[in-house]
């Protein structure tokens, strides 16, 4: 619903309004909806990770025990990234 409200606001305006939806994005330097919610799930995924906020990520996050000498989170990540 919300990225049906993108794509009208952004034909509202009149130097974009011929192009698609991914070029007026494009022009106006703007991110598709759904590219921005999986960028904020990363940057809070990341800040739980290394502990920006006060929250144990061991109960919210199984991380790979695999004998990475000392690198499972730095893994963990690329992992997330990588099935994105």
């Amino acid at each position: 619903m919300i990225a049906g409200v993108q794509r009208r606001a952004t034909k509202l305006i009149s130097e974009v309004h011929s192009l698609n939806y991914e070029d007026r994005l494009k022009y106006l330097r703007l991110m598709r909806l759904d590219t921005c919610t999986n960028r904020g799930d990363i940057v809070e995924s990341y800040k739980i990770i290394n502990n920006i906020y006060n929250v144990n990520a061991d109960i919210l996050i199984e991380f790979d025990q695999g004998g990475r000498r000392g690198h499972y989170r730095e893994n963990y990540l690329k992992e997330v990234l990588d099935s994105m």
